[in-house]
């Protein structure tokens, strides 16, 4: 961001020197006829002013009906002498895709009015570039303007001039107006809701208050009071008087960029804040890691709320804790054995396909006590059940070949539930911090 640092005192003082100095070299207070260097002439101006932000508008000559607006609110003199500012300008054209009736009714509502022009307008100068590297400004109106690649998308409009510049600012010609979201940000607007006391009071004592009133924009998976009623007292109060568990479970809750409901209904999952992942599934209503969503879409200034019906808990356990905790004990045996516990107990992410213990028992019980003396066979057999990355059951369609550590692919068929090689997924998406179990029913063997 360019910011406009000129201070006029400290000019004036600055040219109020450079001309006694002038003066001084051309022999003193007498008139220019008195001076051995012939008529003293006036210091050079330099270059002339570049046009404000309203004059270069007028000079454009494609935004008639946006200067007339900003007229009509009162707000040229503020766009020509304010600044710097970054303005979203609409074409004429954007503004004739308003029906008649509505855009005079707009300029006869000076406060609707001002709303709108306001939220075209930022403070500072901003380059296309800078705004898609930043992916969010703040309108002067306080809502959030979200900032998108492709031919550079302000919201749902597409910026056809961008980089003009002005004396006190830069243009960018958009085509299509602006519609302003609500000014209450995501604080403000659960405080309006009534039934997010628990939620705000959580969020003030892990000092995140500031944070979610920031530019975001956020998609906020919000816990009602019922929501958190459900937790023990005891668990409850422990949890909000311990700060950096507590910062955990609510950065569980929020994900970068504005998802309404109908974006969560195309895809399977998110990353949030906590660097973990939360699951969708519209199957039965909209829900997030199993968790229905009551309320979707209450939309705030920098961001969306989706009220929720529990408080979402991120995964505490590794690929191999979560197996121990569900008593996979041949599972367990065979990566101790095959020396891959502690890989899978690293970062990955990971996704296993892991076989229950009647799983191995349809092995004969010979066969099984040979693999399990051979560590290198056992590897072998441990990594075809092991896959680069998170792979939710909500990313698989059709039938598709999928590469394992081992290096050889298995094939998932979901066009019925979700089969492996075969083997039945009997239960998906099992979350953990680094990646994620899908529970099958019949170990996986190389090359059959």
């Amino acid at each position: 961001m360019r910011t406009n640092l000129t201070n006029p005192t400290r000019l004036g003082m600055a040219l109020t020197i450079l001309g006694a100095l002038i003066l001084a070299g051309c022999g003193g207070g007498g008139g220019g006829s008195d001076s051995k260097f012939g008529e003293v002439l006036d210091p050079d101006p330099g270059p002339a002013p570049r046009p404000d932000i309203i004059e270069t508008a007028t000079d454009l000559g494609s935004f008639n009906t946006l200067l007339l607006a900003i007229e009509t609110a009162g707000l040229t003199d503020t766009l020509a002498n304010g600044g710097p500012f970054t303005v979203f300008a609409p074409t004429d054209a954007a503004f004739a895709k308003i029906p008649t009736a509505d855009l005079n009714a707009l300029l006869a509502d000076r406060d609707a009015l001002t709303n709108v022009l306001l939220y075209h307008v930022v403070e500072g100068e901003l380059t296309s570039d800078e705004l898609l590297a930043a992916g969010a400004a703040r309108g002067l109106q306080g809502g959030t303007i979200r900032i998108s690649e492709g031919s550079v998308m302000i919201n749902d409009s597409t910026v056809v001039a961008a980089n003009v510049g002005a004396g006190n600012g830069i243009i960018h010609g958009i085509d299509t107006v602006l519609t302003p979201p609500p000014i209450d940000d995501i604080i403000d607007t659960a405080e309006v809701a009534g039934i997010f006391g628990t939620l705000l009071t959580a969020v003030d004592q892990a000092a995140l208050t500031d944070a979610l009133r920031g530019v975001g924009p956020f998609t906020v998976f919000a816990p009602t009071d019922e929501a958190f009623a459900k937790i023990p007292t005891a668990d409850l109060n422990a949890l909000l008087a311990d700060q950096d568990r507590l910062i955990q479970v609510l950065l569980y809750h929020v994900v970068p960029g504005q998802l309404t409901a109908e974006d969560l209904e195309g895809r399977a999952s998110a990353m949030t804040l906590g660097g973990q992942p939360l699951l969708f599934d519209f199957s039965e209503g909209p829900s997030v890691n199993g968790v229905e969503i009551v309320l979707p879409n209450v939309f705030a200034a920098n961001g969306v709320v989706h009220a929720i019906s529990s408080v979402l808990f991120p995964p505490e356990d590794d690929i191999v804790a979560a197996a121990v905790k569900a008593e996979f004990d041949t599972l367990v045996l065979a990566l101790q054995t095959a020396m891959l516990d502690d890989d899978l107990m690293a970062d990955g992410p990971f996704t296993v396909f892991a076989p229950t213990e009647a799983a191995f028992a349809k092995i004969p019980t010979a066969d099984l006590n040979a693999l399990l003396a051979d560590p290198s066979a056992l590897a072998d057999i441990l990594l075809y059940h092991v896959v680069e990355g998170r792979v939710f059951s909500g990313d698989l369609s059709g039938v598709i070949e999928v590469p394992t550590l081992l290096g050889q692919n298995i094939t998932v068929d979901a066009t019925n539930g979700v089969m492996v090689n075969g083997a039945k997924v009997e239960l998906a998406d099992l979350l953990t911090t680094n990646g994620v179990i899908h529970v099958i029913d019949t170990v996986l063997i190389p090359g059959t």
